[in-house]
């Protein structure tokens, strides 16, 4: 099946859905968003922590850095 015709299946299923079933398949679809973006997140820390930038002196640094610009008092 192609993906315009997967698409076409797919928007007649989602249209024939009432309220709880649609409400489910939006809980799904956003599971998968976040999946998404979870995976997406340690692939950037993992990059981040080779690069150096997670280092326990580099984070102190910043945190130096940020105290000092944004004083709590």
């Amino acid at each position: 099946m192609s993906q315009a015709e997967l698409k076409a299946v797919l928007h007649a299923k989602i249209d024939a859905l009432d309220g709880p079933r649609l409400a489910l398949v939006e809980r799904v679809l956003l599971t998968l968003e976040a999946e998404e973006l979870s995976a997406q997140l340690d692939a950037g820390f993992d990059a981040d922590r080779q690069a150096g930038l997670l280092a326990p002196a580099r984070v102190e640094a910043v945190l130096a850095e940020v105290r000092t610009a944004r004083p709590y008092r």
